[in-house]
């Protein structure tokens, strides 16, 4: 048995939260990130905006009733470098799922929106963006329940969802944003995360609004 997989280490990050390689310090694993990953995507760096608190709060607040295990003591001193060293550890402990995305959400609440998307992109993350022709973009990773969807919806629809060989993307009418949105959140799994213009998003049901 390696010291990766052994029973002792479960509780310890092993790999790290952007890379998912194994971490070989003490440093990296209290962190839960390597010295080449801090240094590319900027995490020994002061955060990029100021934080927004009462979303750090409502956030790790869902993360923590997925997962009580979760505690984070410098909450209420707000101290978003310790608590984002902590968020960061947890990650690379848990590496994915529903609670991975709630934190993956809460470093972008602290201010760590590059370390953020570059952990979404590790995951799996669907983005939305806005094309100069007013219509939607959507670039994700290979889901095929998604295809099945975006071919129903085709077929039901005039407006239709088409595939763009250059961006290699889907594109819709802005108009069509709530429709591109329940097809998103009733194809990928529960725990998905979704960026757009106004965000991050996270797939917490799949029942259309």
């Amino acid at each position: 048995m390696s010291y990766l997989n052994a029973p002792g280490t479960k509780l310890i990050a092993t790999r790290c939260a952007c890379c998912a390689r194994p971490l070989l310090d003490s440093q990296s694993v209290e962190i839960g990130m390597g010295p080449t990953c801090r240094k590319k995507h900027g995490f020994d760096c002061s955060p990029h905006k100021s934080p927004n608190w009462n979303d750090v709060i409502l956030t790790l607040d869902k993360a923590f009733r997925i997962d009580p295990e979760l505690d984070f003591p410098y909450l209420l001193a707000k101290d978003e470098r310790a608590i984002a060293n902590l968020v960061v550890n947890r990650i690379a402990v848990r590496q994915k799922g529903l609670v991975v995305s709630y934190l993956v959400l809460t470093l972008e609440h602290l201010g760590f929106s590059r370390l953020s998307n570059i952990i979404a992109e590790r995951i799996g993350v669907v983005r939305v963006s806005n094309s100069e022709e007013g219509k939607l973009v959507l670039t994700s990773f290979y889901d095929a329940n998604f295809l099945n969807r975006v071919k129903e919806y085709n077929q039901n629809n005039k407006d239709k969802i088409y595939w763009h060989h250059k961006k290699k993307a889907f594109v819709v009418k802005k108009e069509r944003a709530k429709e591109l949105w329940n097809l998103v959140k009733n194809s990928f799994p529960i725990g998905t995360i979704v960026i757009g213009s106004k965000g991050i998003k996270i797939i917490e049901n799949q029942l259309s609004d």
